[in-house]
């Protein structure tokens, strides 16, 4: 079955049943290393079993997998002491390519020197030498020691090897979020790998962290029946229960393969030494293929609340697919128990023509005329 749940607003992370348990030693640390960890965690369906919190941490640093640190957002005050018009260009020439990155230069009233807001995520702070790399001068120097102090202050588990300057006062470099770009929420998110497909391919500077096939078994998941396919298996049509039956006996000779499968290509690779860890892997890798679109998937999905509500307006319509409407449905109703659930505020639905779910009215402009009587 289709599930929202709120994860993190910037104040706590929520962890989700469906995810499971975890340990005592395990989602340990500051809120930005729980929800990281819990992004990995939802990949690997490791909650409750695995690694601890520490050794979490460490295995990312080592595999150097910073995709989960992407979920991970601050905003950062560049110093204004720094500023001249000179220094102002090129702080924007040398952040220009930097990956998750919102910049804000604003001017407020009265003042001499510009305000620059960097919105910037934890996993371009990890790899910010990657990116600053060909700009040898004094302003990419800063910024990289700047980022990585930022980086120790909020997620020291990640960040091990940084030494902290005391000088610095992070009240004044670490900022409030301003504006929808700065305002990041991330969700829990199931539905069929159909629904992840095109949530994916539609992507804009979000940050996704899905349950992976090749890691996790798939022999007992769900499938994930569309919503017009139920409509119409409950239905008065003669030819319903006979697409039922045959529907319901693919999806048990499906997992019936998938299981064989793996069982099979697992013995073929231990027969070639290939140790268990890895030949589980690659059988799973292999069989994976056998597996419906309609399989259960499961995401956290972060995005900043301009991206949420885009991605409302494009998957709460009547064009939109019926599985992915009745599902943002859903994720409407989770974003308005964040701290920003006034951002949403303004957004009115109506039942979809088809009737699964629901669709974002459209906005009439009030020209001020008023109709005279004849």
């Amino acid at each position: 079955m289709s599930t929202v749940k709120l994860v993190y607003d910037g104040t706590e992370v929520r962890i989700p049943e469906e995810l499971g348990m975890p340990r005592e030693d395990q989602m340990q640390g500051t809120e930005l290393e729980k929800l990281a960890e819990l992004a990995g965690r939802s990949c690997y369906d490791s909650l409750g079993a695995g690694r601890s919190s520490a050794d979490f941490h460490k295995h990312i640093r080592e595999v150097k997998h910073h995709s989960v640190l992407r979920h991970c957002n601050c905003v950062i005050c560049i110093p204004s002491s720094i500023f001249s018009t000179r220094k102002l260009l090129e702080l924007c020439i040398v952040t220009h390519n930097l990956p998750g990155k919102f910049l804000t230069v604003a001017m407020a009233k009265d003042a001499e020197i510009p305000m620059v807001r960097l919105c910037i995520n934890l996993q371009t702070i990890a790899e910010c030498e990657n990116w600053l790399i060909d700009y040898d001068n004094e302003m990419s120097q800063f910024l990289t020691f700047l980022f990585k102090q930022v980086g120790k202050h909020l997620a020291p588990q990640c960040f091990p090897e940084v030494e902290v300057d005391e000088s610095l006062d992070f009240g004044n470099v670490i900022l409030d979020p301003f504006n929808d770009e700065e305002r990041w929420i991330s969700l829990y998110m199931s539905g069929s790998r159909g629904f992840s497909h095109e949530q994916v391919r539609h992507n804009h500077r979000s940050a996704v962290s899905q349950r992976s096939t090749r890691y996790c078994d798939e022999t007992n998941s769900e499938w994930i029946r569309h919503p017009l396919l139920t409509q119409y298996l409950n239905s008065d049509s003669p030819n319903a229960y006979d697409l039922l039956c045959n529907t319901e006996n693919t999806i048990d000779a499906c997992q019936v393969l998938y299981k064989t499968t793996v069982e099979r290509l697992q013995t073929f690779l231990k027969k070639r030494d290939v140790d268990s860890l890895t030949a589980r892997k690659q059988a799973r890798g292999a069989a994976r293929g056998i597996l419906g679109n309609a399989l259960e998937t499961e995401l956290i999905w972060s995005a900043s609340v301009s991206q949420w509500r885009r991605q409302l307006q494009q998957r709460l319509s009547n064009a939109a697919d019926a599985e992915i409407r009745l599902l943002y449905s859903s994720v409407l109703t989770e974003l308005r128990k964040s701290q920003y659930a006034d951002r949403f505020a303004d957004l009115e639905t109506e039942n979809a023509k088809d009737g699964i779910g629901v669709v974002l009215k459209e906005k009439t402009e009030d020209t001020g005329n008023e109709t005279e009587e004849k």
